[in-house]
């Protein structure tokens, strides 16, 4: 009986929480490749663009830290978000990887922000606007 009496007070049932984590990158073109986070049975799958300024070498979206890519959907709550991102910003700094996680920016939310700060903008033909593209991966707002 004491067993059953450990299995419902949960006291026997505690395992330390195993910290096991892995990165890494797998390639998927000349200019992107995936960052690859698990741990515990889940999987995120992280996209990543080849940067076009010197301060960055990879620009990823917070938005891919939203939900695990495996179990597929399950959202990724505040807290694990948080802890996957200082892990990454370890991992990143032992390996000297300047990556940059911003939060995407629809084009018209672009032009409302170019328009309250009063910057000009100059549209190529596919509409996008070069210097709110230069300033948003050089850093400056």
């Amino acid at each position: 009986m004491g067993d059953l009496e450990d299995d419902m007070t949960g006291k026997e049932n505690i395992m330390p929480l195993q910290s096991e984590f892995t990165f890494r990158m797998e390639s998927t073109s000349w200019k992107s490749q995936d960052l690859i986070y698990e741990e515990s049975g889940r999987r995120l799958s992280i996209y990543l663009e080849l940067s076009g300024v010197p301060q960055f070498d990879w620009l990823a979206s917070m938005s891919d830290f939203q939900t695990w890519t495996t179990p597929a959907g399950e959202a990724i709550l505040a807290d694990e978000r948080q802890l996957i991102l200082d892990r990454l910003a370890s991992w990143n700094g032992e390996r000297q990887i300047r990556l940059d996680i911003s939060q995407p920016m629809s084009i018209e939310e672009m032009h409302a922000d170019c328009e309250r700060r009063k910057q000009s903008q100059k549209q190529r033909q596919d509409g996008l606007t070069l210097k709110r593209i230069l300033r948003m991966l050089t850093g400056q707002r």
